[in-house]
């Protein structure tokens, strides 16, 4: 409810997804919102695995219902870190360079992560 309500005619916003877990939000909610490009992060190698899978399946299978496809980045790490922050990632990791002067976010979601961490 709340991403389509601060997504609502506003398309090719940026998101930074803290703890985006298995990717479940992809397929349906930020697909539809019209997402211009999408970072997600998780502590768990197996959930980021999974994430990108199903982004991959949702881009394969949308057949034109919702937005064009928008790109996706995944990062394993841990949202509580302070000294290995998503920001130090996307600054410092060679597979993503350059990457981070490039993005701004215009929306940060982090659904339940907030609740797990404490």
């Amino acid at each position: 409810m709340l991403i389509g309500e601060y997504t609502y005619r506003r398309e090719g916003l940026s998101v930074l997804d803290l703890c985006c877990g298995k990717g479940g939000d992809i397929a349906q909610k930020w697909k539809k919102a019209r997402i211009g490009h999408y970072v997600g992060s998780d502590l768990s190698k197996t959930a980021v695995a999974e994430a990108k899978e199903r982004h991959k399946q949702a881009l394969k299978n949308d057949r034109g219902r919702y937005a064009a496809d928008f790109p996706a980045i995944f990062i394993v790490a841990d949202a509580s870190d302070h000294e290995n922050s998503i920001d130090h990632i996307l600054k410092t990791d060679a597979s993503l360079k350059g990457i981070r002067e490039h993005i701004t976010f215009d929306i940060v979601s982090t659904q339940f992560a907030i609740h797990y961490m404490f």
